[in-house]
């Protein structure tokens, strides 16, 4: 696969854009040990990150794995065609959490263990 578009993300993104080996392999498998590699991440720090990063992959025709901050169990999290991760782990914020409206606003990051911690705290 061409990598003309990791040069272009790099370019864009260069904070957030990571082609080392540690990364890639951190972010290529699941629980259960299914693994393949992409061929860049994308530690993404706001939404404005992730949409520019999808229109890029977009345009080259890059597939595109998310994951979240957790481990995945079902193998969704697998960059199986390669391509670019895009992380949501540092976009881990609590913005809202509404009991009467039993509603919880977060960031895609977030930990399910955190989030209800926040809710427990009000009741």
């Amino acid at each position: 696969m061409q990598t003309d578009w990791i040069d272009e993300l790099r370019r864009l993104l260069p904070e957030s854009t990571f082609t080392d080996a540690e990364t890639l392999a951190a972010h290529s498998g699941d629980k259960w040990h299914a693994t393949s590699l992409p061929q860049s991440v994308l530690k993404a720090r706001s939404t404005e990150e992730v949409s520019a990063a999808m229109r890029l992959a977009s345009r080259y025709g890059v597939p595109v794995t998310p994951r979240g901050a957790g481990v995945g169990y079902v193998g969704g999290c697998v960059p199986s065609r390669g391509g670019l991760v895009i992380s949501t782990m540092d976009m881990n914020r609590i913005l809202e959490v509404n009991p009467a409206e039993g509603v919880a606003v977060v960031q895609p990051g977030v930990l399910t263990a955190d989030l209800q911690s926040a809710v427990a705290a009000v009741g």
